[in-house]
Protein backbone atom coordinates (compact mmCIF):
# COMPACT_ATOMS: atom_id res chain seq x y z
CA UNK A 1 0.00 0.00 0.00
CA UNK A 2 1.39 3.22 -1.00
CA UNK A 3 0.71 6.91 0.17
CA UNK A 4 0.90 8.99 -2.27
CA UNK A 5 0.55 12.97 -1.70
CA UNK A 6 0.78 15.56 -4.28
CA UNK A 7 1.20 19.13 -4.36
CA UNK A 8 0.98 22.52 -6.13
CA UNK A 9 4.64 24.27 -6.20
CA UNK A 10 4.70 27.68 -4.82
CA UNK A 11 6.28 30.76 -6.89
CA UNK A 12 9.06 31.25 -6.25
CA UNK A 13 10.20 27.41 -5.93
CA UNK A 14 12.10 26.92 -2.64
CA UNK A 15 15.77 26.17 -3.79
CA UNK A 16 15.90 23.19 -1.62
CA UNK A 17 13.19 21.58 -2.18
CA UNK A 18 10.48 20.55 0.12
CA UNK A 19 10.32 19.03 3.38
CA UNK A 20 7.49 16.26 4.00
CA UNK A 21 6.33 14.71 7.28
CA UNK A 22 3.65 11.63 7.82
CA UNK A 23 2.65 9.25 10.20
CA UNK A 24 -0.65 6.59 10.93
CA UNK A 25 -2.52 8.36 13.27
CA UNK A 26 -0.83 9.25 17.18
CA UNK A 27 1.98 6.98 16.14
CA UNK A 28 4.58 8.44 18.59
CA UNK A 29 7.28 9.63 15.37
CA UNK A 30 6.61 11.13 12.07
CA UNK A 31 8.93 9.69 8.99
CA UNK A 32 10.26 12.57 7.36
CA UNK A 33 11.23 12.71 3.52
CA UNK A 34 13.34 15.36 1.89
CA UNK A 35 12.42 15.82 -2.02
CA UNK A 36 13.36 18.51 -4.94
CA UNK A 37 10.67 19.42 -7.99
CA UNK A 38 10.35 22.38 -9.79
CA UNK A 39 7.03 21.66 -11.51
CA UNK A 40 3.32 21.69 -10.50
CA UNK A 41 1.99 18.90 -9.13
CA UNK A 42 4.68 17.14 -7.81
CA UNK A 43 4.22 13.73 -6.10
CA UNK A 44 6.19 11.59 -3.43
CA UNK A 45 4.69 7.44 -2.88
CA UNK A 46 5.52 6.11 0.26
CA UNK A 47 5.06 2.28 1.21
CA UNK A 48 3.29 2.71 4.07
CA UNK A 49 1.16 0.36 6.00
CA UNK A 50 -2.94 -0.78 6.11
CA UNK A 51 -5.02 -0.23 7.18
CA UNK A 52 -4.30 3.04 9.23
CA UNK A 53 -5.44 6.45 9.12
CA UNK A 54 -2.62 9.22 8.13
CA UNK A 55 -1.85 12.58 8.91
CA UNK A 56 0.85 14.67 7.80
CA UNK A 57 2.27 18.11 6.33
CA UNK A 58 4.88 19.47 3.65
CA UNK A 59 7.08 22.50 3.83
CA UNK A 60 8.86 24.43 0.91
CA UNK A 61 12.49 24.05 2.54
CA UNK A 62 14.49 27.99 1.13
CA UNK A 63 17.99 26.45 2.71
CA UNK A 64 19.68 26.93 5.66
CA UNK A 65 17.10 25.29 7.68
CA UNK A 66 14.58 27.60 6.14
CA UNK A 67 11.31 26.36 6.35
CA UNK A 68 8.06 27.57 5.54
CA UNK A 69 4.67 26.94 6.99
CA UNK A 70 3.49 23.82 7.41
CA UNK A 71 0.47 23.09 5.25
CA UNK A 72 -1.54 19.80 6.71
CA UNK A 73 -2.96 16.86 4.35
CA UNK A 74 -5.08 14.10 6.17
CA UNK A 75 -6.10 10.69 4.79
CA UNK A 76 -8.80 8.53 6.92
CA UNK A 77 -8.94 4.38 6.41
CA UNK A 78 -12.27 2.83 5.26
CA UNK A 79 -12.50 -0.68 4.07
CA UNK A 80 -15.48 -3.00 3.04
CA UNK A 81 -16.90 -6.09 4.73
CA UNK A 82 -19.49 -8.59 2.92
CA UNK A 83 -22.27 -10.73 4.72
CA UNK A 84 -24.19 -13.42 3.58
CA UNK A 85 -27.08 -15.05 5.61
CA UNK A 86 -28.66 -19.06 4.71
CA UNK A 87 -31.31 -20.57 6.65
CA UNK A 88 -29.27 -24.08 7.67
CA UNK A 89 -31.85 -26.69 7.11
CA UNK A 90 -30.45 -27.97 10.63
CA UNK A 91 -33.13 -25.00 12.17
CA UNK A 92 -30.59 -22.35 12.41
CA UNK A 93 -29.81 -19.35 10.30
CA UNK A 94 -26.11 -19.29 9.58
CA UNK A 95 -24.14 -15.76 9.07
CA UNK A 96 -20.54 -15.45 7.04
CA UNK A 97 -18.24 -11.87 7.31
CA UNK A 98 -15.46 -11.96 4.98
CA UNK A 99 -12.77 -8.52 4.72
CA UNK A 100 -10.21 -7.37 3.03
CA UNK A 101 -8.33 -6.64 6.24
CA UNK A 102 -8.43 -6.91 10.25
CA UNK A 103 -9.27 -4.32 12.64
CA UNK A 104 -8.17 -4.50 16.47
CA UNK A 105 -11.57 -3.68 17.86
CA UNK A 106 -14.79 -6.13 16.98
CA UNK A 107 -17.47 -4.61 14.70
CA UNK A 108 -21.22 -4.87 15.79
CA UNK A 109 -23.24 -5.19 12.63
CA UNK A 110 -26.98 -4.47 12.35
CA UNK A 111 -30.00 -5.25 10.02
CA UNK A 112 -32.63 -7.20 8.50
CA UNK A 113 -33.21 -9.97 6.34
CA UNK A 114 -36.74 -11.87 5.08
CA UNK A 115 -36.87 -15.65 6.21
CA UNK A 116 -38.97 -16.83 3.63
CA UNK A 117 -41.20 -20.92 3.88
CA UNK A 118 -44.93 -21.03 2.79
CA UNK A 119 -45.53 -16.67 3.72
CA UNK A 120 -42.59 -13.97 4.62
CA UNK A 121 -41.22 -12.80 7.91
CA UNK A 122 -39.03 -9.75 8.75
CA UNK A 123 -36.27 -11.03 10.89
CA UNK A 124 -34.07 -8.88 12.93
CA UNK A 125 -30.24 -9.87 13.61
CA UNK A 126 -27.58 -8.20 15.37
CA UNK A 127 -23.84 -9.74 15.09
CA UNK A 128 -20.52 -8.92 16.40
CA UNK A 129 -17.55 -9.45 14.00
CA UNK A 130 -14.28 -10.10 15.77
CA UNK A 131 -11.07 -8.51 16.48
CA UNK A 132 -8.18 -9.25 14.60
CA UNK A 133 -9.90 -11.74 11.49
CA UNK A 134 -10.62 -11.93 7.97
CA UNK A 135 -13.52 -14.45 8.00
CA UNK A 136 -15.61 -15.49 10.55
CA UNK A 137 -18.99 -17.93 10.30
CA UNK A 138 -21.56 -18.38 13.75
CA UNK A 139 -24.87 -19.11 13.63
CA UNK A 140 -28.21 -17.72 15.06
CA UNK A 141 -31.76 -18.49 15.73
CA UNK A 142 -33.92 -21.26 15.42
CA UNK A 143 -36.59 -22.17 13.46
CA UNK A 144 -38.73 -25.40 13.17
CA UNK A 145 -36.09 -27.14 10.10
CA UNK A 146 -38.04 -26.50 6.65
CA UNK A 147 -37.15 -24.98 3.06
CA UNK A 148 -36.56 -21.76 5.03
CA UNK A 149 -34.76 -19.52 1.80
CA UNK A 150 -33.38 -16.17 3.26
CA UNK A 151 -33.69 -12.44 1.03
CA UNK A 152 -33.47 -9.35 0.96
CA UNK A 153 -30.71 -8.93 3.19
CA UNK A 154 -29.66 -5.00 4.71
CA UNK A 155 -27.13 -3.98 6.94
CA UNK A 156 -28.24 -0.53 8.21
CA UNK A 157 -25.79 -0.38 11.25
CA UNK A 158 -22.55 -1.56 11.35
CA UNK A 159 -19.61 0.32 14.06
CA UNK A 160 -16.66 -0.52 16.00
CA UNK A 161 -16.95 -2.24 19.62
CA UNK A 162 -14.62 -0.52 21.23
CA UNK A 163 -13.63 -2.11 24.14
CA UNK A 164 -13.54 0.78 26.88
CA UNK A 165 -17.59 1.35 25.59
CA UNK A 166 -19.37 3.93 24.15
CA UNK A 167 -19.30 4.68 20.26
CA UNK A 168 -15.93 7.09 20.47
CA UNK A 169 -12.47 5.52 20.23
CA UNK A 170 -10.10 6.53 23.47
CA UNK A 171 -6.98 6.83 22.18
CA UNK A 172 -4.37 3.22 22.37
CA UNK A 173 -1.15 3.41 21.85
CA UNK A 174 -1.78 -0.60 19.86
CA UNK A 175 -4.80 0.07 19.14
CA UNK A 176 -5.53 3.34 17.79
CA UNK A 177 -2.78 3.41 14.95
CA UNK A 178 -4.51 0.81 12.98
CA UNK A 179 -7.97 1.30 13.19
CA UNK A 180 -10.19 1.61 10.30
CA UNK A 181 -13.53 2.08 9.61
CA UNK A 182 -15.45 -1.12 8.32
CA UNK A 183 -18.75 -0.83 6.04
CA UNK A 184 -20.63 -3.07 4.44
CA UNK A 185 -19.76 -3.78 0.68
CA UNK A 186 -23.64 -3.05 -0.58
CA UNK A 187 -24.24 0.29 1.20
CA UNK A 188 -24.17 2.31 -1.66
CA UNK A 189 -23.10 5.42 0.45
CA UNK A 190 -19.80 3.79 1.23
CA UNK A 191 -17.32 5.54 3.07
CA UNK A 192 -19.42 8.77 2.39
CA UNK A 193 -18.58 11.24 5.24
CA UNK A 194 -21.35 13.52 6.42
CA UNK A 195 -18.86 16.44 6.90
CA UNK A 196 -18.98 15.14 11.66
CA UNK A 197 -15.42 14.93 13.02
CA UNK A 198 -17.07 12.68 15.18
CA UNK A 199 -17.95 10.40 12.37
CA UNK A 200 -14.28 9.83 11.22
CA UNK A 201 -12.28 6.49 11.81
CA UNK A 202 -9.24 8.65 13.11
CA UNK A 203 -11.30 10.33 15.75
CA UNK A 204 -9.95 10.48 19.49
CA UNK A 205 -10.61 11.10 22.87
CA UNK A 206 -7.02 11.56 23.57
CA UNK A 207 -7.30 12.25 27.50
CA UNK A 208 -9.52 14.25 30.06
CA UNK A 209 -7.78 16.34 32.53
CA UNK A 210 -9.44 17.21 36.02
CA UNK A 211 -9.21 20.53 36.58
CA UNK A 212 -11.31 20.97 39.93
CA UNK A 213 -12.65 18.66 42.62
CA UNK A 214 -14.92 18.95 45.41
CA UNK A 215 -14.35 18.18 49.57
CA UNK A 216 -14.21 14.60 48.67
CA UNK A 217 -12.06 14.69 45.67
CA UNK A 218 -14.54 14.00 43.03
CA UNK A 219 -14.44 16.11 39.48
CA UNK A 220 -16.28 19.13 39.60
CA UNK A 221 -14.78 19.96 36.35
CA UNK A 222 -12.53 18.84 33.41
CA UNK A 223 -10.49 19.20 30.00
CA UNK A 224 -11.72 16.57 27.17
CA UNK A 225 -8.98 16.28 24.88
CA UNK A 226 -10.01 14.96 21.24
CA UNK A 227 -8.51 14.78 17.85
CA UNK A 228 -9.10 14.19 14.57
CA UNK A 229 -7.78 13.77 10.94
CA UNK A 230 -9.16 16.29 8.22
CA UNK A 231 -8.72 14.44 4.49
CA UNK A 232 -10.45 17.72 2.76
CA UNK A 233 -13.06 20.41 4.08
CA UNK A 234 -16.56 19.66 3.72
CA UNK A 235 -18.58 21.76 1.20
CA UNK A 236 -14.71 23.63 0.84
CA UNK A 237 -15.82 24.67 4.24
CA UNK A 238 -18.67 27.55 3.15
CA UNK A 239 -21.61 28.66 5.55
CA UNK A 240 -23.29 27.00 7.43
CA UNK A 241 -19.87 24.05 6.85
CA UNK A 242 -17.18 26.87 7.99
CA UNK A 243 -17.50 25.81 11.67
CA UNK A 244 -18.45 22.77 13.66
CA UNK A 245 -19.66 23.45 17.59
CA UNK A 246 -19.09 20.19 19.70
CA UNK A 247 -21.19 19.83 22.47
CA UNK A 248 -21.24 17.33 25.39
CA UNK A 249 -24.74 16.29 27.50
CA UNK A 250 -25.23 14.68 31.06
CA UNK A 251 -26.98 11.86 30.68
CA UNK A 252 -30.24 13.93 31.77
CA UNK A 253 -29.00 15.79 28.82
CA UNK A 254 -28.24 19.08 30.66
CA UNK A 255 -25.14 20.74 28.90
CA UNK A 256 -21.95 20.53 30.37
CA UNK A 257 -19.71 22.03 27.71
CA UNK A 258 -19.21 23.12 23.90
CA UNK A 259 -16.93 24.65 21.62
CA UNK A 260 -16.58 25.42 17.94
CA UNK A 261 -13.76 25.05 15.81
CA UNK A 262 -13.28 26.88 12.28
CA UNK A 263 -12.56 24.10 9.54
CA UNK A 264 -9.97 25.83 7.68
CA UNK A 265 -6.73 23.52 7.05
CA UNK A 266 -6.28 20.08 6.77
CA UNK A 267 -4.32 17.52 8.67
CA UNK A 268 -3.85 16.82 12.48
CA UNK A 269 -7.07 18.89 14.23
CA UNK A 270 -7.09 18.86 18.13
CA UNK A 271 -9.53 21.14 20.23
CA UNK A 272 -10.49 20.62 24.07
CA UNK A 273 -14.13 20.63 25.69
CA UNK A 274 -14.10 22.03 29.24
CA UNK A 275 -16.82 19.30 30.39
CA UNK A 276 -18.58 20.72 34.27
CA UNK A 277 -20.25 18.49 36.22
CA UNK A 278 -24.56 18.32 36.30
CA UNK A 279 -25.63 15.57 38.11
CA UNK A 280 -23.79 12.91 37.11
CA UNK A 281 -20.33 11.32 38.33
CA UNK A 282 -17.67 12.86 35.88
CA UNK A 283 -16.16 9.83 35.50
CA UNK A 284 -15.30 6.70 32.80
CA UNK A 285 -18.08 4.57 34.51
CA UNK A 286 -20.78 7.46 32.99
CA UNK A 287 -21.96 7.06 29.35
CA UNK A 288 -21.82 11.28 28.23
CA UNK A 289 -23.24 12.49 24.59
CA UNK A 290 -21.80 14.28 22.07
CA UNK A 291 -23.31 16.35 19.42
CA UNK A 292 -21.73 17.98 16.42
CA UNK A 293 -23.35 21.06 14.61
CA UNK A 294 -23.00 23.57 11.75
CA UNK A 295 -22.78 27.26 12.02
CA UNK A 296 -27.10 26.97 11.55
CA UNK A 297 -27.96 24.89 14.47
CA UNK A 298 -28.31 21.53 12.60
CA UNK A 299 -26.87 18.61 14.23
CA UNK A 300 -24.81 16.58 12.29
CA UNK A 301 -24.31 13.63 14.40
CA UNK A 302 -24.28 12.16 17.72
CA UNK A 303 -22.72 9.85 19.90
CA UNK A 304 -22.66 8.05 23.02
CA UNK A 305 -19.12 7.68 24.43
CA UNK A 306 -17.54 6.98 27.88
CA UNK A 307 -14.55 9.21 29.03
CA UNK A 308 -10.64 8.35 29.03
CA UNK A 309 -9.51 6.62 32.51
CA UNK A 310 -7.91 9.43 34.56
Amino acid sequence: MNLVINWNSPVPQPECGYEINYRRNYDPAYTSVNTSGATSGNTVSEVIKFPACYEGYIQSDCCSENLSEQVGFGYNAYSTFTLSIIASPNGYYQATITSTVTNPYPTLIKGTFDATTSGGTGTIFQLIYPANVLNNTQTFGSFTPGSYTVSNLNVNFNEANFDQGGQLQQFDSVFTPPYTKLYWVNNTSGATWNGSPIELPSFILRAFNVTAVDTGGSPLQGNLLISWISGSLYHNAVSPYDRVTFKVYDPDLTLMGTTTVFPLSNGLQNTVIALTKSTSTIGPGTQFKMTTEWGNAVISSTKLFNLPAF
